[in-house]
């Protein structure tokens, strides 16, 4: 099996347990976020990383984390396309904040996070720390996800407090991961659903602060009910501690 690493650092979610039978292989539990380095190691392999150590992990085992942004291949220019692409009146398409992540041109394969503001685009490059730590500025995490998801909320500039991060109108398609063809274990995976109902039960993916009074604080891996939905983008939940208020949805993913 290869073992090339092009560090793309993506989040999955465990949906099984799944026990090594090999010696390069990852032991994790269902629920368990991991840290996915490689898609490209093997057909119906991914490598990943968890509580600092690496392996094989079979790719039907887990969900990957949205990460729809993410470009593969995309140089400054394209980009650049993509974002400040005008319709036929010639108006912007993308809405301020709109952005996409893709590997570095020039210190590859690290990541540049480019956003839209205005009429212009503004290029970030992601740096990473020696215990292996995603920053821009002070505040650092454990992969890109969270990243993206902490500057949705807070402005990814120094200079501009309200660029947040949000999605592209019609964001680029990534492929999915590789198909499977060689002796992974038998799925128990069936086709997933991101359906999230009143009354369902979901999991934290992120640590989330609240910002205002009626919000849910709540920690990475704890679990949520959901009893409603404020909009779009919030819903309102109770933890099993009892406490309620409302939570950015795109910090949990269903718990099953």
């Amino acid at each position: 099996r290869k073992t090339e690493n092009n560090t793309r650092a993506m989040e999955a979610v465990a949906l099984h347990d799944f026990t090594p039978s090999n010696s390069d292989e990852l032991r994790f539990s269902k629920n368990q976020l991991l840290k996915v380095l490689s898609m490209d190691v093997d057909p119906g392999w991914y490598l990943a990383e968890l509580n600092g150590q690496s392996g094989l992990v079979p790719s039907n085992y887990v969900r990957m984390a949205d990460h729809s942004w993410y470009v593969p291949n995309c140089t400054r220019s394209h980009a650049e396309e993509l974002l400040l692409k005008r319709d036929a009146r010639g108006t912007l398409i993308q809405p301020d904040g709109a952005f996409l992540v893709r590997t570095s041109e020039t210190t590859a394969p690290d990541f540049s996070i480019s956003v839209k503001f205005g009429n212009q685009l503004q290029h970030f490059k992601v740096l990473k720390d020696e215990a292996g730590k995603y920053y821009l500025w002070f505040t650092k995490f454990d992969s890109i996800n969270q990243m993206i998801q902490y500057h949705r909320l807070n402005s990814i500039s120094q200079t501009n407090s309200h660029m947040l991060l949000r999605d592209m109108v019609d964001p680029v398609a990534v492929p999915s991961g590789p198909a499977q063809n060689r002796a992974a274990p038998a799925a128990l995976a069936g086709p997933q659903t991101t359906a999230l109902p009143s009354q369902q039960r979901v999991v934290a993916l992120f640590d989330f602060n609240p910002q205002d009074p009626d919000e849910l604080r709540f920690r990475q891996n704890d679990v949520i009910t959901v009893l409603g939905k404020e909009d779009e983008s919030w819903w309102l939940g109770e933890t099993e501690d009892g406490r309620r208020g409302v939570f950015p949805y795109n910090y949990v993913q269903p718990y099953s």
